[in-house]
């Protein structure tokens, strides 16, 4: 019987393993492979009037090469891309819209309290643990592209219907600063 080999996106092992090897992952997973981000996602795509279908299984692209920095053996520098299709609600109008992420990965990994290390051009990223998954960066740099107040690029894409309150509801809207103009003219 043969077993199903891991994928090395979830294979826990060292930084300095993953340079030794020139370990290169291209791969295409979907958002679901992401628990945080699936998460983080579901929450605020919940409160949508119309739900998104299969927005879990929208995908994303994955390119990560682990190597030394600089030919030295001192720290771990990590460049590739990462693409996706990001469920979002949108701001203004509370309809769940598809946008794109596509991130330039060079990082330079270094372990919480060493020295710090500079590659050019690279970010330094800090590693609390011994041991890293590399869908645990993938995770970490799709769920820091999340926009912190999504909305369609184009206004007039949102549906005016789900902006304007019903009547009844306008009715009923407290406006307390309503008047404000009118009082600081006098």
């Amino acid at each position: 019987m043969r077993r199903a080999m891991a994928s090395p996106l979830t294979v826990r092992s060292t930084p300095a393993e993953l340079a030794d090897r020139k370990q290169v992952i291209e791969t295409k997973e979907n958002i679901d492979s992401f628990p945080r981000l699936a998460a983080i996602l579901g929450t605020e795509l919940s409160a949508a009037r119309t739900p998104l279908a299969k927005w879990r299984q929208f995908p994303v692209e994955i390119t990560l090469r682990f190597g030394w920095a600089g030919g030295r053996r001192e720290f771990v520098t990590v460049t590739g891309t990462v693409t996706a299709r990001i469920a979002a609600l949108c701001n203004r109008c509370l309809q769940p819209f598809v946008y794109p992420v596509r991130e330039e990965l060079k990082l330079l990994l270094v372990h919480t309290g060493d020295a710090t290390g500079e590659e050019p051009g690279h970010e330094t990223w800090e590693l609390d643990e011994e041991f890293l998954r590399p869908a645990d960066i993938v995770e970490e740099i799709l769920i820091m592209a999340l926009p912190l107040a999504p909305r369609h690029d184009d206004e007039t894409i949102c549906r005016p219907e789900a902006t304007a309150a019903p009547a009844a509801e306008r009715g009923n809207t407290i406006r307390p600063f309503a008047d404000l103009k009118s009082q600081m003219q006098d």
